[in-house]
């Protein structure tokens, strides 16, 4: 996981709402036309924004005969968060251990 990558991806705000509409919608996820729908995207749109939070890890792809369903990686947002705790706190370890088992937790794991 590129870290940079991942906060680009979701830096722009579309993207940012596709992938707390995943997340609400896990583990199922949601075709590429129920996206566009939600988000009042035209579908050419959204699945360029679907090709790069796929790129950073963010979704994940299924395809179904034509349906290309996407599902939210929080696990992807799990592993950044720890990285920038582990870069930016210096692996303080009271904070560390708190923040491993909330997004644990979070994560359903």
């Amino acid at each position: 996981m590129s870290a940079i990558q991942l906060m680009s991806a979701l830096a722009q705000p579309t993207r940012m709402e596709v992938f707390a509409i995943l997340a609400k919608h896990r583990p199922g996820g949601l075709p590429v036309g129920e996206l566009a729908r939600l988000v009042d995207t035209p579908a050419n749109s959204m699945s360029t924004h679907l090709a790069i939070l796929a790129r950073a890890g963010a979704v994940i792809a299924t395809r179904n005969g034509r349906v290309v369903t996407y599902t939210a990686a929080p696990e992807a947002i799990r592993d950044l968060a720890l990285f920038l705790v582990g870069e930016c706190c210096g692996g303080c370890e009271h904070v560390s251990k708190n923040l491993v088992r909330e997004l644990d937790s979070a994560c359903g794991q």
